[in-house]
């Protein structure tokens, strides 16, 4: 009597569960605008945006509408054959949510901007450069994509975009647990194997995101709740700073931080070596983290980072000097945009609408003028280096090698 109870108060509460999701689910798709979410996994690539995509949103950031207009590889840049035209020069730029750039108008885009210029300057040959951006990668994840899909575009240049921010701790599965793919050292072995996420992991997740809004929208709530909470400070705090400082911690006794640059570099060796085979430029491209580069910053995560045990072995310039260490090493070429913004910053007045490179007055992502910065950099990188000159002559038409660009 008591079991048959107990299954019908079960069943009735099942049943309850089930219709108040239904009135939620139906709620949710008639009071909100929420659409399928614009990322997507997959068990190889990792993360994309959804192939053949044009969707307007408002950017979170800059609050401004954007098309996003996604191609069907899954990323934001045009459809191209796989086959390299003649007279053409192909650039990947290769990266996280600071090269996808979803809070900025595609025209004013790093890539975007770059091919114009190029196509303005050098016009002798057809230059074509690929956005191959998606929030939430980690450089791990874009060796992978330049394995199984960019190297086959034949590019002549590929730029690692690599964000001092968060891209340290998300290429350590010691540091992160997000499931995402991930490189490491397996067997005690010095070389890395890719580590997919386990399929069985997400697909009820993957499942849900294809079909219920209200399930893509409990998780904005619940994710601006955690980073309200977390930039509150308190029980969060800690993990503030661990994902915000940890490229910055010097400190040579902690195995985990020694790991882990172990990892990163060994991660971009790779990357290196995989591009280099393919005839291609490879440039390891390093975005500072505003702590970098604005001192109230600097100050400000000082004062956050007190009573954490890091307050004395945090130094702003530890990325820098880390990366550039063993970049030179092996000879991997390198371009650290630190004192360009800097320089930019210090030489433009703060009531110039142009002085900040990110948006919410330099905490957020990469704004027009830091893609524009960002732009020129490169654009004088390539040029000083003379890459630009040999992948005039090795693309140009017979006879026109000799001809000068403006």
């Amino acid at each position: 009597m008591r079991l048959k109870r107990f299954s019908q108060n079960l069943l009735l509460l099942l049943a309850t569960l089930l219709g108040m999701a239904l009135v939620g689910e139906a709620a949710v798709r008639f009071f909100t605008d929420l659409s399928v979410p614009l990322i997507k996994r997959h068990q190889n690539l990792g993360t994309t945006y959804r192939e053949n995509t044009t969707r307007e949103i408002t950017g979170p950031e800059s609050n401004r509408k954007v098309v996003l207009r996604i191609n069907e590889n899954g990323f934001r840049t045009p459809s191209r054959p796989l086959a390299k035209p003649s007279d053409t020069a192909r650039i990947a730029v290769i990266g996280d949510s600071q090269i996808a750039a979803i809070n900025t108008r595609a025209q004013d885009t790093m890539p975007v901007r770059l091919e114009n210029k190029l196509n303005r300057l050098y016009p002798r040959v057809h230059w074509e450069v690929f956005n191959f951006g998606v929030s939430g990668a980690n450089t791990a994840q874009e060796v992978n994509l330049y394995r199984e899909l960019v190297r086959n575009y034949d590019m002549d240049v590929v730029v690692c975009a690599y964000y001092n921010g968060n891209d340290f701790s998300d290429n350590s599965p010691r540091l992160s647990r997000n499931p995402r793919i991930y490189m490491d050292f397996m067997d005690n072995s010095d070389e890395l194997t890719t580590i997919y996420p386990a399929p069985s992991r997400k697909k009820l997740s993957n499942w849900l995101n294809e079909h219920s809004r209200l399930y893509v929208w409990q998780k904005y709530v619940v994710g601006d709740a955690v980073n309200n909470f977390l930039a509150a400070g308190g029980a969060g705090k800690n993990q503030r700073i661990r994902d915000e400082f940890l490229i910055l911690v010097d400190d040579r006794q902690n195995e985990t931080l020694a790991y882990s640059w172990r990892i990163n570099e060994q991660i971009i060796r790779d990357f290196n070596e995989y591009v280099t085979a393919d005839n291609a430029y490879f440039l390891l491209l390093s975005i500072p983290h505003g702590i970098e580069t604005t001192p109230w910053q600097w100050r400000e995560y000082q004062r956050m980072a007190a009573g954490t045990g890091y307050e004395g072995k945090i130094d702003r310039r530890h990325p820098e000097k880390k990366l550039k260490g063993f970049l030179e090493r092996h000879h991997i070429e390198h371009l650290f945009l630190r004192s360009i913004f800097e320089q930019h910053l210090q030489n433009t007045p703060q009531h110039d609408p142009n002085h900040h490179l990110a948006y919410r007055d330099g905490l957020g992502h990469l704004n027009e003028t830091g893609n524009l910065v960002m732009t020129d950099a490169l654009v004088d990188h390539l040029e000083k280096k003379g890459i630009i000159a040999q992948i005039i002559a090795k693309n140009s038409a017979p006879g026109q090698e000799a001809a000068n660009d403006p």
